[in-house]
């Protein structure tokens, strides 16, 4: 967390990881199940499919200057919430 707080994402690394959800995306549209849950939720809550071009031009437009200021913003100590799991008293 901290890197990503400190230092720029390399481009190159930030642009496979773009293309990967690009074409992962595309790639659960090959069945008709596929489109069912993909498309589902979007048109629920949009009313329509034009969001999901949005979603990926602004992806698209990702900077390594974006994700460090994203960072900057949202990983913070103060936002921090830490959880232990311990065994149940029945475990031994």
């Amino acid at each position: 967390v901290e890197k990503f707080r400190r230092d720029l994402t390399d481009a190159a690394v930030l642009d496979a990881t773009k293309s990967a959800m690009k074409y992962s995306y595309l790639m659960s549209l090959e069945t008709a199940l596929g489109v069912c849950f993909s498309l589902r939720p979007v048109v629920t809550f949009t009313g329509g499919i034009e969001s999901i071009e949005d979603y990926f031009r602004t992806l698209s437009s990702v900077t390594p200057e974006d994700v460090r200021t994203a960072a900057r913003q949202f990983l913070v100590e103060n936002g921090r919430t830490t959880i232990t799991l311990l065994p149940s008293a029945e475990v031994k």
